[in-house]
């Protein structure tokens, strides 16, 4: 096939209707010149560009989708991360046989229980 294609309009044009000369394959070779500076600077053309663009930078970063599914991906380790943790905690409470509330578990209290206090050891979490 002897024709000019705009890779550009090619493969990024979405509005039917759009002159396509150029992306069908324009292969009239009269007035090329005229014709390439012309479709340079159509709309049509600035905008299929524009998503060209857009392309290779979620290309290059990656897409706000699979962003989004790391970000669930690493809280949900997170949170599997602490599950694992209170399990264990439940399971050495119950093996010892000891309680899992103190006698008082206010703010003040200075024994906040069993749990509590193994919770705050495991998870580095401070009595507030």
């Amino acid at each position: 096939m002897d024709a000019v294609f705009c890779f550009s309009c090619r493969h990024f044009q979405t509005d039917s209707g759009v002159e396509d000369s150029f992306r069908k394959g324009l292969s009239d070779w009269k007035k090329l010149s005229s014709k390439l500076e012309k479709h340079a600077h159509s709309q049509a053309h600035l905008n299929c560009m524009v998503k060209w663009d857009n392309y290779k930078v979620t290309a290059s970063s990656g897409s706000i989708a699979a962003k989004l599914s790391r970000s669930h991906e690493d809280s949900v380790e997170k949170n599997r991360s602490y599950l694992f943790k209170i399990v264990d905690i439940v399971r050495l409470l119950s093996k010892l046989g000891l309680p899992f509330r103190g006698h008082r578990e206010g703010s003040e209290s200075e024994s906040c229980g069993d749990f509590l206090e193994h919770l705050a050891t495991r998870l580095g979490l401070w009595k507030q």
